[in-house]
């Protein structure tokens, strides 16, 4: 098909649509941006689409099966792109029609993950958040279903990539065999997410530190693992929005780049956050975590270990939507801490990257889905810390449960752009400070001593739990 008419047919629709406005789209960033671009340049004609689209949240839609979209009448609420809504944990959809004379990459920038539809066909995703629309007689009416996990979501952007030869292969192969083999590689090379348990010196306090939310600040966070360097520790834990984008190669090389900058032997836990997600919510499985993690072919998104007197238990809500611990990782965490593994020790850490409690973010008090949980049983399986990311600053409050005390820390300050300076009033936490920082906990016996350390080593807080 002759390009030419392909661009004239999209123009031809804008036409029918609405005003249509194209320009040229460069990508940005490093090394293997610019090999993507250079390939955009040889393969493809990229557009902006500026045009119209239509949309509306699911609940008023009344959809009881997402599948059933096609059914429904054409959305009919203009907006313009980008466009976002204050729809926590929400899906939002957003209809257009086009005019398809020839095959199109149609790449979707949404908060958090999009799924497509072409008509009644459910298009799925054949490399991060692209997808092949095949061309028909007449209109398409192509329909994103976004889905927000954070606060404010929706449709930022939609390119399309127009082909000019027949090729579709750079994103089939071109990151795939040496990096794959590189990140399976990094799992034994940086002791990544070990399998067995950690056996420490029992004359030694227990050390170790924690950080979220690296998410593409790789300069920052390079400086802050300079400082946890410093540290005497015996393991590392990332508590979710490792990367900016959870499907692209490059955001985990660089990631893993930064951990090469920590001790190899240092056992790095990692969990993942919705961002890691990204690229993979047409089957919320997100392939490049577990590639790294060595649970690809045996996904474990949540899993524990002990280290001592201390059981951590690292759970996982982005594997549903909305958000929630499923019934089968609600079972296996019950299982645990009834168990001998449970009963055995004298602290009980909760890891996930959505916190329960949080008020650095204006407009959000924490996650639901997890709070409704630690609220019910924090004192029945005696949870001493909830360890959390997702908001980017620091928080510390302390909760009680009858004769339990439960210390709630918000760490998701480790690179990502911070929260504004504004925060919600509720709920109270004892401390927010909106800095790039890490945080270091040692236990000896029955104290717990926390210190949160900001740019260049500066200390931020110290907090000593005594749990006698």
């Amino acid at each position: 098909m002759n390009i030419n008419y392909c661009v004239l047919s999209i123009l031809y629709l804008s036409l029918c649509y609405g005003a249509y406005k194209i320009q040229f789209f460069k990508p940005l960033g490093n090394q293997a941006d610019l090999e993507l671009a250079e390939i955009h340049k040889k393969e493809y004609k990229v557009y902006c689409d500026t045009s119209s689209w239509y949309f509306r949240s699911e609940s008023e839609l009344q959809l009881s099966d997402s599948s059933h979209i096609a059914e429904t009448e054409m959305i009919n609420i203009p907006c313009s792109l980008p466009h976002r809504l204050l729809l926590p944990n929400s899906a939002i959809w957003y209809t257009r029609k086009f005019l398809l004379s020839d095959t199109i990459i149609l790449e979707v920038n949404a908060d958090d993950g999009a799924q497509v539809w072409q008509d009644d066909r459910r298009v799925k995703s054949f490399y991060g958040d692209n997808f092949i629309l095949f061309p028909k007689n007449g209109c398409s009416v192509i329909r994103i279903r976004v889905l927000n996990n954070a606060m404010f979501g929706g449709l930022q952007r939609v390119l399309l990539k127009v082909r000019k030869g027949k090729l579709f292969e750079f994103f089939e192969r071109g990151a795939n065999n040496n990096t794959r083999a590189t990140f399976i590689q990094a799992k034994r090379d940086y002791q990544i997410n070990p399998e067995n348990d950690l056996n420490i010196d029992p004359a030694q306090p227990i050390s170790f530190t924690f950080w979220g939310d690296s998410q593409g600040g790789w300069q920052t966070f390079n400086r802050l693992i300079e400082s946890m360097n410093a540290i005497p520790q015996h393991f590392t834990i990332g508590l979710g929005d490792l990367t900016a984008n959870g499907s692209n190669y490059n955001q985990w090389s660089s990631f893993l780049k930064c951990l090469g900058n920590m001790p190899n032997d240092l056992a790095k836990y990692l969990i993942a956050g919705n961002h890691d997600y990204d690229g993979y919510y047409d089957d919320l499985f997100p392939e490049l975590y577990h590639l790294i993690t060595g649970h690809i072919e045996n996904p474990k998104p949540y899993f524990s270990w002990k280290v001592n007197q201390c059981l951590f238990i690292g759970l996982d809500g982005n594997r549903n939507f909305p958000l929630a611990l499923d019934t089968a990782q609600l079972n296996w965490l019950d299982s645990l801490l009834v168990s001998n593994a449970g009963n055995s020790v004298r602290w009980r850490f909760i890891l996930l990257h959505q916190p329960p409690y949080a008020q650095g973010w204006f407009g959000y008090e924490g996650d639901e889905f997890i709070r409704n949980w630690v609220d019910k049983y924090a004192e029945k399986y005696k949870i001493d810390f909830v360890l959390s990311g997702h908001v980017h600053n620091y928080e510390r409050m302390s909760k009680q449960y009858g004769n339990h005390t439960t210390n709630f820390i918000v760490s998701g300050g480790a690179g990502g752009r911070l929260e504004p300076p504004e925060s919600n009033s509720n709920p109270k936490m004892d401390i927010v400070i909106k800095e790039h920082h890490f945080c270091h906990i040692s236990i000896n016996d029955s104290i717990a001593h926390l210190k949160v350390y900001g740019i260049d080593g500066k200390l931020l807080d110290e907090f000593i739990y005594n749990k006698n």
